[in-house]
């Protein structure tokens, strides 16, 4: 009989006490609830930066774009005839400051068969409510999320070209700005520059 009292009594010493799993369980839930915290922080930190990360992604594509194509322009095969030309670059929509807010290139590239009817061989860089454009009509927004696109104009000697409509034969260089939408009050300006194929 005694030992299978001392049988028990060691049995029910094995395991928890009710005391014991309120206190684990209390634990498990504070921690619980700290994890949930910080993920409800980062969630939160992800749906307001999304729109920001989408805009400068976007920001970057056009800037990307646009100086892959002026490194293009002014690109003519060797075996089209001589009365075949390619026109320089072509500047309008002036914003002062020595920047505009148009850029018109030509490129026979894309293919190389002496017209420029081929993809991406005569665009112009524009924005029009918050998209970018790379068709002078503007009818199929490229990216969106865009607020301004400014093009400033250099010659050989790095010096600022104030009038490239007249002068657009001494264009060597283009500094090119893109801004994005305002999110949160703040904007973004992506910005690069390339040189001219001559």
């Amino acid at each position: 009989m005694l030992s299978l009292d001392s049988e028990l009594r060691d049995s029910a010493s094995k395991g928890f006490s009710l005391l014991e799993l309120m206190i684990a369980m209390t634990i498990m839930l504070i921690m619980l609830a700290v994890l949930a915290s910080v993920l409800a922080g980062v969630n939160y930190q992800f749906r307001t930066q999304r729109p920001r990360l989408e805009s400068v992604n976007n920001a970057q594509t056009a800037v990307d774009t646009i100086i892959r194509l002026i490194r293009m322009a002014g690109n003519r095969p060797i075996n089209c005839l001589s009365t075949f030309q390619v026109p320089g670059p072509a500047a309008s929509e002036n914003l002062g400051n020595q920047y505009f807010g148009k850029l018109r290139l030509r490129a026979d590239w894309n293919p190389a068969d002496c017209s420029l009817n081929g993809v991406e061989e005569d665009v112009t860089f524009s924005v029009k409510s918050g998209a970018f454009y790379i068709d002078e009509n503007q009818e199929i927004a490229f990216v969106d999320k865009i607020s301004a696109v400014r093009f400033k104009f250099f010659d050989k000697n790095n010096t600022v070209i104030p009038n490239p409509q007249i002068q657009s034969s001494d264009i060597a260089h283009i500094q090119v700005e893109v801004d994005t939408l305002a999110v949160d009050g703040a904007f973004t300006t992506v910005s690069s520059a390339a040189s001219i194929r001559k």
